[in-house]
Formats: C-alpha cells, sequence, structure tokens
C-alpha cells in the first residue's frame, strides 16, 4: 500500500473513532459516569489537523466545522420537539446521573421510549460545565453530526463534490440541525450507512481497508438505530445491501454487531421498563386496512409525500434505473424507496389523526428520505465508475468462502 492510501486509510479510522465517542458516551452513562468533553474536543483537534494535512481535498471542512460549532452556541434550544423531547431527556440524564432517567416514564408525552444518543451527549457537555444550561449542551449535535461530515469527504475524495452535497443538506436541514433536532442526524447517518455498505461491497476497497470499513458501518449502524425510532427499520433495509456483493459477510457482520450495541445500550432496557410506543396503541394492520378503504387516507398521504419528497423520490427512480447493471447502486437506491414505502406504512396505521399526524412531522420524517438519497447519491455518482456490476450471491452460496 502506497504512502497516500495509508495515510486515507488513517483517516477512515479517526472518523471510526470520532463515531465511536457518543456510543462510548452512552455507555459511560448506564454505568452512573460520563465522558468527559475535553476527550472529544481533543480528538476533533487532530481531525482538523488531518484536514489541514490534506487540504486538497478536505479544506472545506476547516471553514465549516468552527463554523457549525459557533452557530449551535448562537442561540439557546427553542423548538417544540428540540426542547421538549431530545434536551428534555438530556436534562433528566444530567440530573439522575443514568441513561436510563427518562424510562420512569415521568412525562408520558416527551416520548421516553427515543433513544437518548444525543441526549447522553448533550448531558456530557453540561457535565462538563457543572451546570446545565439552554446553549452549551447543543454541541452534542456538533459531536454527532461532524463526523459524518469527515467521513463522507474522506469517501468523496473531491472537495466540489463535498462542498455541493454539503450545500444540499444546508438547504434541506441547515436550520433543523442548529436548532437540535435529530431527524436530520438520522438522514445523515442513514444515508453514510448506505454509502459505506455499497462501498465495501465495490472492487474500490483494497484488501487492507476492508476492517476499516466494517467497524465503519457496525459505527453506523448502531449510531443510527440510537438516534430515532425510525433509525431501526432504515438499519434492517442497510443489512439488505449484504446481498448486492462478495462480501456479504462482513456487511451482515457489521449490521449484526450494531443492532447488538442498540440492543445493548437502549432496547432492553426499554423492553424492562415495559414502555411502549404511541403507535401501536390499537391494531395497526387494522388501522391501515380502514385507512385503505375509506378512500381517502392514502390519496392524502400520497399528496404529502409527493409535496415533500417528488424531486428525491424521483431521483431515487432514475438512480435505480440507470444503476441497475451496478448492483450497490441499485441496491442503495431501492433501499431509501423502501424506507419511503415504510413510512407510508406508518402513516396508514396511525392511532392519531391522520391531518394532525401529517402536518405535524411529514416534513421531518421524510427529511430523513431526502437525506439519505443526497448523501448516497453524491457516494454513487462520484464512485460511478468504480462500481462496477457484480454478482449477487444466490442462497446457494451462502456457505461458500468469500473473497
Amino acid at each position: 500500500m502506497n504512502a497516500r492510501a495509508e495515510i486515507r486509510r488513517g483517516g477512515f479510522w479517526l472518523a471510526a473513532l470520532l463515531l465511536a465517542i457518543p456510543l462510548i458516551n452512552l455507555a459511560t452513562w448506564h454505568v452512573g459516569a460520563f465522558l468527559n468533553p475535553l476527550i472529544p474536543a481533543a480528538l476533533w483537534l487532530v481531525a482538523l489537523g488531518y484536514a489541514a494535512r490534506h487540504a486538497h481535498t478536505l479544506w472545506p471542512l476547516l471553514l465549516v466545522l468552527p463554523a457549525f460549532g459557533v452557530l449551535l452556541l448562537g442561540h439557546p434550544v427553542v423548538d417544540w420537539d428540540a426542547r421538549s423531547i431530545w434536551f428534555f431527556h438530556a436534562k433528566r440524564i444530567f440530573l439522575d446521573g443514568s441513561a436510563t432517567a427518562p424510562l420512569d416514564n415521568y412525562a408520558a408525552w416527551s416520548h421516553n421510549d427515543y433513544p437518548v444518543l444525543v441526549p447522553a451527549m448533550a448531558a456530557s457537555f453540561a457535565r462538563g460545565l457543572r451546570h446545565w444550561n439552554e446553549i452549551f449542551p447543543k454541541l452534542a449535535i456538533f459531536a454527532t453530526t461532524a463526523p459524518v461530515l469527515l467521513l463522507i469527504g474522506l469517501l468523496l475524495r473531491n472537495a466540489l463534490a463535498w462542498g455541493l452535497w454539503f450545500t444540499a443538506v444546508l438547504a434541506l436541514a441547515g436550520p433543523l440541525l442548529i436548532n437540535g433536532y435529530v431527524d436530520a442526524l438520522t438522514g445523515l447517518y442513514f444515508g453514510a450507512a448506505l454509502a459505506v455498505a455499497a462501498h465495501l461491497q465495490t472492487p474500490d476497497v483494497p484488501p487492507a481497508q476492508r476492517p476499516v470499513f466494517t467497524w465503519l458501518l457496525a459505527l453506523l449502524i448502531a449510531a443510527l438505530t440510537l438516534t430515532k425510532n425510525e433509525g431501526l427499520p432504515a438499519a434492517g433495509l442497510v443489512a439488505l445491501m449484504a446481498f448486492t456483493g462478495p462480501r456479504w459477510r462482513r456487511v451482515l457482520a457489521a449490521c449484526a454487531a450494531g443492532f447488538l450495541v442498540y440492543l445493548l445500550l437502549w432496547k432492553l432496557h426499554v423492553w424492562q421498563a415495559r414502555i411502549g410506543n404511541d403507535l401501536f396503541v390499537r391494531s395497526p394492520l387494522q388501522q391501515a386496512l380502514e385507512r385503505l378503504r375509506d378512500g381517502t387516507s392514502a390519496p392524502l398521504i400520497l399528496a404529502q409525500f409527493l409535496r415533500h419528497s417528488a424531486p428525491f423520490l424521483m431521483a431515487a427512480l432514475a438512480l435505480a434505473w440507470f444503476g441497475r447493471q451496478q448492483r450497490p447502486v441499485l441496491g442503495g437506491a431501492l433501499v431509501v424507496l423502501g424506507y419511503a414505502a415504510l413510512l407510508f406504512g406508518v402513516y396508514l396505521m396511525t392511532p392519531h389523526n391522520l391531518d394532525w399526524h401529517l402536518g405535524t412531522s411529514v416534513s421531518r420524517t421524510l427529511l430523513v428520505v431526502n437525506l439519505a438519497l443526497v448523501t448516497f447519491l453524491a457516494w454513487a455518482l462520484t464512485h460511478w465508475r468504480a462500481a462496477p456490476a457484480v454478482a449477487t450471491p444466490s442462497l446457494s452460496r451462502l456457505t461458500e468462502p468469500t473473497a
């Protein structure tokens, strides 16, 4: 391996370490401790140094990361979901000293079953400051978002491509990220996981880099499932990317490791506390069938989907068609479309008033689709020639040795 490839591999390991920080922090809160914010701060100084050393491709990070941090600290958390769910849970973790603080189901309206990756990080920043306020803990958004920015910069290998991708991210989700919403973060993790899973299946990855991409995918799956409940089905769909190329064992093993982290750090505790989700207060299947029969609900949902995501759904269809000879590209596009179909089903099953539920959430739930598609599309276009057609493994090949 030449020196440049070795340096790039070091950059991917750095991105993996930064992705692991919020997960390690959540684990420490489960034992009554917290991760000192000076540790991620020191690592981000290293990341900025790495970006400066490789300014020909990563120089935008030298401008974006400091500006992102300043904007986050520019005003307190004010929007409803950010303040009353994510940072309310963060304050409870900070005060009670445990990641499972929300699981006593106090203030059930705050969706206590929601994962606490970001709230636990916010609580650590507050502990570092030694008191709670409404501004400094917002750096949790930086600590969880910035690793994806570095990773995509390394994957795209082109400053202009990264700049165009980040411009699209800002246009779609800039205000939500700055205001402390987690929906945008879920979309970024989803898109990054798709890109890494697809990248791992192409000849573009030399054998020496396969371990780091396996770790990256495992960390992304774990983080994706621990951002919002919607991250779990998204991660499940990413696991299907295993069947788009020859290295299916690596992809499945990475996804399984990510799911295990999710179970250990959150879902087992939710089951133990017997906290359910408000979507399942009545029979979901019965509700969906009733809405399909009424003749108005499905068209209403479709109209809202087209209003908020029509260009992105069309782009996913186009990507699936033009990339049909490149299995990882086709697989990623179909995963995004599959996730959109799952969201459609969720709205059919919702026990809430459909007009109210669509009006208060559809722009944010579809943001996950839009950001995932934009991120995966950026990878697909910059690796179009590097992702030739590969054979899809059949069931008869599942026990055969893999390269």
